[in-house]
């Protein structure tokens, strides 16, 4: 993305997410095609709406984000496979579990050793 072009909602949400999972800037800023300078900045912007989602795990958001995980997953049918790039759908679906897991206290990553 070219310097000077402002951020979108969603890149916003998914940098904050990132962020609360606790993936790398660089990493973050490769996955949206931005500057990590970029993903950085909103880091330092939105530390405390950050730090507010880290410390509190949420159950009622996350019946809702393991709902449409079920939805998306379901969603995966031979005809969807067949009209919309499955990558998408896959990485909708990752989303949709690696929220869930984070608001209701399930690690996000496998952790060697356990």
């Amino acid at each position: 993305m070219p310097r000077g072009v402002p951020l979108d909602e969603r890149q916003l949400a998914e940098i904050k997410a990132s962020l609360v999972l606790g993936k790398s800037q660089s990493a973050i800023a490769r996955n949206l095609g931005i500057t990590q300078q970029a993903v950085s900045s909103v880091g330092i912007r939105c530390r405390g709406d950050i730090a507010e989602l880290k410390a509190h795990k949420n159950p009622k958001l996350a019946r809702r984000y393991e709902q449409k995980l079920k939805e998306m997953l379901e969603a995966i049918t031979p005809e969807k496979i067949r009209d919309a790039p499955l990558r998408d759908i896959a990485m909708t679906a990752s989303i949709l579990l690696d929220r869930w897991r984070l608001l209701s206290g399930e690690p996000t990553a496998i952790q060697e050793g356990h």
